[in-house]
């Protein structure tokens, strides 16, 4: 087991990653520490890096080498490279407006070859219908995530990058319709007790 072990948490906006994560750093502050979706949330607030994917590739090598540099036994990372690879290949399939091939590069290129992988994901999983009606606020028509289109297409291909391109990576699958945070968490606790390569967290 590496040390710090980095944990990503995948899935669809308002499938619970943060709030999860938040329980379990504050129920375990001596084993877990997190890093969040954005290194700087300021900046990602604003408009003209919705059209520059570079601002999330930077993010995303940045949120991995600081989970790497945790000084506690694991640390919990809300979203990883997965999330912005998807949301480039459904904007280009629903939008098609842009060219987006460097995103898939990147990935290939820099995220598998240099070996920027978590240790075990942790994918939590809810419809799309789901995740917009838990949306707390709408996007608007460039961002990906207020498209079901691009939902569907992204809750489809996260299990099919995880066993295809990142296989050796365990992953724990959670239902986050029908679990609670306690049994969610439970379930987290279990699966990051256990040896990494039990194959039987492996995405189905």
């Amino acid at each position: 087991m590496r040390n710090p072990e980095v944990v990503y948490f995948e899935g669809l906006p308002g499938s619970g990653k943060t709030s999860l994560i938040k329980q379990m750093a504050a129920s375990h502050p001596d084993r877990f520490t997190t890093v969040d979706e954005y290194v700087d949330p300021n900046e990602a607030s604003s408009a003209s890096i919705q059209y520059d994917q570079t601002f999330f590739l930077a993010n995303d090598e940045l949120k991995y080498k600081l989970a790497r540099r945790s000084e506690k036994p694991c640390c919990l990372v809300d979203r990883g490279h997965l999330s912005s690879v998807l949301y480039s290949l459904a904007y280009t399939r629903i939008r098609g407006d842009r060219d987006l091939p460097y995103v898939v590069d990147w990935y290939f290129d820099r995220i598998l070859k240099d070996g920027m992988l978590p240790d075990r994901y942790i994918y939590l999983d809810i419809s799309p219908e789901t995740s917009l009606a838990r949306r707390t606020r709408t996007l608007g028509w460039d961002n990906m995530w207020d498209h079901k289109d691009a939902l569907v297409f992204a809750r489809e291909n996260y299990p099919i990058f995880m066993r295809t391109y990142e296989l050796g990576v365990p992953v724990l699958t959670l239902n986050s319709e029908q679990q609670s945070l306690p049994e969610m968490q439970e379930e987290v606790v279990v699966f990051l007790a256990s040896e990494k390569n039990n194959q039987g967290y492996q995405a189905q």
